[in-house]
């Protein structure tokens, strides 16, 4: 049952990890398209 846990846990961080890296990196690209036609404009 302890390693169940631990493997849980670990599932759990990692897709919470995940989540983030997704977030950022759309929030990231987002913010490079609103410079990109800022600067051309």
């Amino acid at each position: 049952t302890t390693l169940q846990t631990l493997t849980q846990k670990y599932s759990n961080a990692n897709s919470l990890y995940d989540n983030l890296v997704k977030v950022l990196s759309s929030t990231i690209s987002s913010s490079l398209e609103t410079a990109k036609s800022f600067l051309q404009g």
